[in-house]
């Protein structure tokens, strides 16, 4: 038997400005939610969010095409091949410490972005994918696709 894994969505259903506006949407209820906990919920915690809840399971995630984006079997970390997670997520924001792009990410739910240029933050918008899927909070209904975190899945 392999080790787990988790393929995600196509690429052409990541890419697309439909995902966006249901991330942005999620992202924008995930950020309300934390507050009424009384959790400050800034970009960075969004940042620390991703990180946790690719790093909860113990699978390895791949696009659809098989490429490995996230590896939670190792010990070392994808790029820096060091025992640190949250340089995959930096990466994903090219190491802007202060997370500017989540604060347009969440305007995206009201208006989409007037150009579709969503290759430009592919392993980006992975990354934001698997984290939402993992945490139960989006199940995109793609044929040929399958949930690993349902219960058909």
């Amino acid at each position: 038997m392999g080790q787990p894994t988790f393929q995600l969505p196509p690429q052409a259903y990541i890419l697309s400005l439909l995902n966006l506006t249901r991330l942005a949407l999620l992202y924008n209820g995930l950020k309300a939610t934390k507050k009424a906990e009384g959790d400050k919920f800034g970009r960075r915690s969004f940042a620390d969010w991703l990180n946790d809840q690719l790093v909860s399971i113990d699978y390895n995630v791949f696009d659809f095409d098989g490429c490995l984006i996230w590896d939670n079997l190792s010990e070392q970390d994808n790029f820096s091949g060091v025992e640190n997670h949250y340089s995959c997520v930096d990466y994903a924001f090219n190491d802007d410490a202060s997370f500017r792009w989540v604060s347009a990410f969440s305007n995206y739910a009201v208006t989409p972005p007037k150009r579709n240029r969503l290759h430009l933050i592919q392993y980006r918008m992975q990354l934001i994918t698997a984290a939402f899927i993992i945490s139960g909070l989006y199940e995109p209904q793609i044929d040929g696709w399958e949930n690993p975190f349902t219960p058909q899945g």
